[in-house]
């Protein structure tokens, strides 16, 4: 089975019960979830909008995923019967899910969830898949997983920029960035073509692309037609401006990758900016 067949957002639904029909569900799920916990001996605390989780081993992590991080895990997901509908145990190899893309109780349920750390989450039909049958899934399924987390995106990118030692901005997004010359005071917007040379690498040092040309020799780019890091990032200079900026998965290429960039990779960029049109 594909490993993202039963996470990934893209496979769910539109909502198509009513408010009507949606009450009585939920308290069905709260009734089977409160039976799962007493028959199986868990205490669990729940989130706002109702994921059950319990963390029975913590871990050595300090760093709490968000919810646009990328986080490397270990998980098992089963029925409340004990019925096995998708594993990275049995698979033998650890995924790395970026957490917009998840169903909306997994992705909640692993906010909870630092390095290392251990547990369960309890997910009612409705922060699942709801009244569709998907795959193994029955419709209106609580579903369980047991997760381990190996790596939470934000610690990765924290710990590379201490080592890096660079004094680093961290903006809303969660774009890290040094600014080393600035540049002309005239600055590109998302309307123009940006000409740059620029080197980009992975957290482990790989250099994956790079670009050092005179600029005639340069072409434009849309700057609307890049990844999302290089909107926010590339407008704080002026020509002759260099950067350096951490991209997390979220702002880069997601959980495709692109060409000789691996799914959910964070980006590391230096960036010169030769001029702009």
């Amino acid at each position: 089975m594909n490993h993202k067949y039963l996470l990934l957002v893209a496979f769910l639904f539109v909502w198509s019960f009513s408010a009507c029909d949606r009450q009585p569900q939920e308290e069905i799920d709260e009734e089977l979830i409160q039976s799962y916990l007493t028959d199986n001996n868990i205490t669990a605390s729940q989130t706002t909008n109702g994921v059950y989780y319990q963390i029975s081993e913590r871990g050595e992590g300090v760093v709490y995923p968000q919810a646009n991080s990328t986080v490397l895990l270990n998980y098992s997901g089963k029925l409340l019967d004990g019925t096995i509908f998708d594993s990275s145990y049995e698979r033998g190899e650890p995924n790395r899910f970026l957490l917009p893309e998840l169903i909306d109780g997994f992705k909640e349920g692993a906010l909870q969830f630092a390095r290392g750390d251990k547990g369960q989450l309890i997910i009612p039909s409705r922060l699942a898949y709801g009244s569709q049958k998907v795959g193994a899934v029955p419709s209106h399924s609580v579903l369980v997983f047991e997760l381990e987390i190996l790596a939470v995106e934000d610690e990765e990118i924290a710990d590379f920029v201490a080592t890096q030692g660079w004094n680093a901005t961290t903006s809303e997004t969660g774009l890290r960035y040094v600014i080393e010359l600035e540049g002309a005071v005239d600055k590109p917007s998302i309307d123009n073509a940006v000409k740059t040379n620029y080197t980009l690498s992975l957290l482990d040092g790989t250099v994956v692309q790079e670009l050092n040309k005179p600029v005639e020799e340069v072409t434009p780019i849309p700057l609307a037609q890049t990844v999302l890091g290089w909107q926010e990032g590339i407008p704080l200079l002026g020509i002759g401006g260099k950067m350096k900026m951490v991209v997390p998965a979220a702002l880069a290429y997601g959980s495709s990758g692109s060409g000789s960039v691996p799914a959910s990779s964070v980006l590391v960029f230096e960036v010169e900016l030769l001029d702009f049109e």
